[in-house]
């Protein structure tokens, strides 16, 4: 998409722009003295403004990407320099939280301009939310909030949840109808499902990091969905739906927070969208096992947040990205880093039971926590490789790997008995699970069909 301008003139415009803006907030602060996340997010939506008109300024992506480099620089520099961080500190960062989201911007709209490759609707959609969702929930929440939620660090508000699905909603609508030739039905279908599963990314994100999400896993989700027929998207709302409402059902038995709910739900139905229908097996069975387990503990440590269902997921994702990126049927490794997890999550559970038991020996705590995994991985292959005989020799073979990872964990998790549900202990638990699964490229299958 050619432009008039030079390169250089639009970086100018838009590095003027932006100085102009943080100056004119500032003595809005001054003299009004507004709550500081108000300050943020007008300075986010008048940014997000004017990055909408990129794919229009700019033919290339270099410029954008500069852009990126000096505005990063330029807020680093007001929240560490002394001199700056007084005199505009309270524009970017005067907020009572840790966040980087003022940093993830401009590396998003960045990712997402690169991706795009100078279609305008791929771009302008995922910002569009970016820009006007996020802040308006934000503001909705901070102003009418009263229904709150934890999701990890983060507290969220299911007002504030509501008002970004509607601005959503119109975020994606708006440019499908402009710039697009779409009919009234799939914008309508795709608004609607891109809006409600990007909510959720959002209201399981924290540290700022909606702000990276919300674009470009709205580049990604859009892509895919322009390409989907009006039946498919439609089945795709429904199944999102109930699974919502499974999920959120399903909570009152298990020490998830909200945040580590909504995860849930967006692994589920991230795992139905790419794969067939076997392949959300294991994380059936290992939700099932583990609500099982939770309503067995006598002494519950305390909640799981949104960074179990990553350690959790996000091995489980790698096999999908391979099995589509390559074009194999990675299940054996997939199925087998779930099996992992859920031999792990026995342990754990296991451990804090024998304390009220000192006659149970680690050897036989070792063995129950493995066979639940072991059906897991039986049941997910043998639903896999139907009237095919090898799914019993690729379950044999991936027993003693289960046995290792919860033979690993409980030589390595410190406090096993009371285990604790801090980062390190998710950060280990996905990592052995991780080399548990590595020996599935040894058995890769063709994908049918």
């Amino acid at each position: 998409m050619l432009t008039q301008l030079s390169p250089w003139i639009g970086m100018l415009l838009v590095l003027t722009l932006l100085l102009v803006l943080i100056v004119l907030l500032k003595s809005l602060q001054a003299r009004f003295a507004p709550h500081p996340e108000v300050t943020r997010k007008l300075l986010h939506t008048a940014m997000g403004l004017v990055t909408l008109s990129f794919p229009w300024l700019f033919a290339r992506s270099w410029p954008v990407w500069t852009l990126a480099a000096v505005s990063s620089l330029l807020l680093l520099a007001i929240k560490w320099l002394p001199r700056l961080k007084r005199d505009y500190g309270g524009v970017v960062g005067a907020v009572d939280r840790q966040t980087l989201g003022d940093l993830y911007f401009p590396l998003a709209v960045a990712i997402t301009f690169e991706l795009a490759g100078g279609q305008a609707v791929l771009f302008v959609a995922p910002v569009a939310m970016l820009t006007f969702a996020d802040a308006v929930a934000a503001l909705i929440g901070l102003r009418y909030g009263t229904i709150r939620y934890q999701s990890g660090s983060a507290h969220k508000t299911l007002e504030g949840s509501v008002a970004f699905f509607v601005v959503a909603f119109f975020s994606v609508q708006l440019p499908l109808t402009l710039l697009t030739g779409l009919d009234t039905l799939p914008v309508l279908l795709i608004s609607l499902l891109l809006a409600g599963v990007v909510m959720l990314a959002e209201g399981m994100a924290s540290r700022g990091l909606d702000n990276l999400f919300i674009p470009v896993g709205g580049y990604f989700l859009l892509t895919i969905y322009l390409q989907t027929s009006a039946y498919q998207l439609g089945l795709r709302l429904l199944v999102l739906a109930l699974l919502m409402a499974a999920v959120f059902f399903w909570r009152r038995n298990t020490r998830l927070d909200p945040g580590a709910a909504i995860g849930s739900v967006l692994l589920l139905f991230v795992t139905w969208s790419l794969r067939p229908w076997h392949w959300l097996l294991p994380p059936l069975l290992l939700l099932a096992v583990y609500s099982y387990y939770v309503l067995k503990d006598r002494q519950p440590a305390g909640m799981h947040s949104v960074d179990a269902i990553l350690a959790v997921g996000l091995p489980a994702l790698g096999w999908i990205a391979l099995s589509l990126l390559l074009n194999k049927d990675y299940l054996f490794g997939y199925s087998l880093a779930y099996a992992a997890q859920l031999a792990i999550t026995g342990i754990a559970h296991f451990h804090s039971l024998s304390v009220h038991d000192r006659n149970q020996s680690r050897f036989l705590l070792l063995l129950r926590a493995s066979l639940p995994a072991f059906l897991l991985l039986m049941i997910t292959l043998a639903a896999g490789f139907v009237g095919e005989q090898h799914w019993l020799l690729m379950s044999v073979t991936g027993l003693p790997l289960i046995f290792a990872a919860a033979w690993a964990f409980q030589c390595l998790q410190p406090g096993i008995e009371d285990c604790p549900v801090d980062g390190r202990r998710w950060l280990r638990q996905s990592a052995i699970a991780s080399l548990a699964s590595a020996p599935g490229p040894l058995l890769p299958l063709p994908v049918s069909g």
